[in-house]
């Protein structure tokens, strides 16, 4: 009997330092794509709306042929 409720005790105590909730910190502001910095893979900045292949990076939705995909 003992060591049922040794080992009860010695599980609920295990679970808690398991569940502890992590603190993490704070994400820094994030860059949007009407500041004009960034910048796609080939070095072009990124502008709201379809790009000349028909790709939208802000809905990041496609809608041109699939010869430009």
């Amino acid at each position: 009997m003992k060591k049922i409720i040794f080992g009860t005790i010695f599980s609920i105590f295990a679970l808690a330092l398991v569940v502890v909730p992590a603190f993490a910190a704070k994400p820094t502001a994030c860059t949007a794509i009407q500041s004009g910095l960034l910048t796609n893979s080939s070095g072009d900045v990124i502008t709201t709306g379809y790009d000349q292949w028909g790709y939208n990076y802000q809905a990041n939705m496609f809608n041109g042929k699939y010869c430009d995909s």
